[in-house]
């Protein structure tokens, strides 16, 4: 029997598409979905918890070097803002006034003069101020040091208010935000403890030399001196230290709650007394002075970076130092030379 095929039909749209004419749709195969079990899932938590925790540590890394490069910079405009003003001053600020008017040992440390035998320096009758007030002009912060008058104390009549701003350039942003305690965490260290230093250092064979005590002076004191005084070399010669994270206190990367903070005039960018004397702990409290860093940051050179801490040197330049840095070596570093002090008279 012959089959005939409808030409009509086969130009029916539905037929051209492998469709029935009267609108029902051929089913087409379909290829089943695969659902994941709960091993592949747990699988693969796995694997991204490992890469997470394998690229946080990376990113904590990189985060914490931008940190560090711009306490760096930080220190970096402090120190020049320091040669700025010797520059037009000719001679280097002092660290903090009114000078100290104390008698000071003199000598070696086996026959050091004690201070009843010293006669006292003369006082310079100036105000209560530190040197970060005075190279505010060289730091872009003319507006705030024209409401400073230096004729009166940092924390008295207008100064009293004009000294609370919290400036970004004396902050290290390792450390916490702590916005409104107008604080710093650079420092001047202007000496060395000289009675820790001869028990401590010298006797306990860690120097390479003997030093006379009135010669760990360092490269900011309390009254202005040359760059000519620094007779190691700018650039061989510490100027400014870190000392961060006040007024909270913190030893050891531990915050303390006794006291919960440092008293403010410790920390204020503006005190007189936030100048520091290094090794001033005994040797028997919390690490000693063979600890040269990051043990204590209430009067102690101190960060949140890893394993150091940002230091000035004296030619304007800033770096990292470690702080497994040998003693001796940090001492020569931090003192300014062999300039010789005259004794009394």
């Amino acid at each position: 029997m012959a089959v005939t095929t409808c030409s009509a039909c086969l130009e029916h749209p539905r037929l051209r598409h492998g469709e029935s004419p009267i609108g029902e749709t051929r089913p087409r195969e379909t290829a089943s979905p695969h659902a994941f079990t709960l091993v592949e899932l747990l699988v693969v938590i796995a694997i991204i918890g490992v890469l997470v925790a394998l690229l946080l540590p990376a990113v904590q890394a990189s985060r914490e070097a931008g940190r560090r490069n711009q306490c760096i910079n930080n220190m970096k405009q402090i120190a020049l803002a320091i040669l700025s003003y010797e520059t037009n001053r000719g001679a280097l600020p002092p660290a903090y006034t009114p000078n100290d008017t104390s008698a000071q040992p003199y000598g070696s440390c086996e026959g050091a003069n004690p201070p009843t035998k010293k006669k006292s320096n003369p006082g310079n009758k100036l105000a209560k101020h530190f040197v970060l007030t005075l190279i505010l002009p060289y730091m872009e912060r003319q507006s705030v040091s024209d409401k400073i008058d230096l004729a009166k104390d940092y924390n008295s009549g207008g100064n009293a208010t004009s000294t609370k701003v919290d400036i970004r350039e004396f902050l290290c942003p390792s450390g916490d935000s702590r916005k409104g305690v107008y604080a710093t965490d650079y420092t001047a260290l202007v000496d060395i403890h000289d009675a820790n230093y001869c028990k401590f250092i010298e006797a306990a064979g860690l120097a390479s030399r003997k030093r006379p005590v009135h010669k760990l002076v360092g490269m900011m004191r309390d009254m202005p001196m040359p760059t000519s005084s620094v007779l190691d070399g700018l650039s061989q010669t510490f100027m400014f230290f870190e000392a961060a994270g006040r007024p909270f206190h913190y030893v050891k990367g531990v915050l303390k709650t006794t006291p919960p903070k440092i008293d403010e005039k410790d920390y204020r960018w503006a005190s007189n007394e936030a100048y520091d004397i290094w090794g001033r702990v005994d040797g028997t409290k919390e690490c000693g002075i063979s600890t040269i860093m990051n043990c204590d940051n209430d009067r102690d050179i101190y960060s949140f970076h890893p394993d150091g801490a940002v230091v000035a040197f004296g030619d304007g330049s800033a770096d990292y130092v470690s702080e497994s840095i040998d003693i001796d070596t940090f001492v020569s570093l931090f003192t300014a030379g062999a300039i010789d002090i005259p004794g009394p008279k």
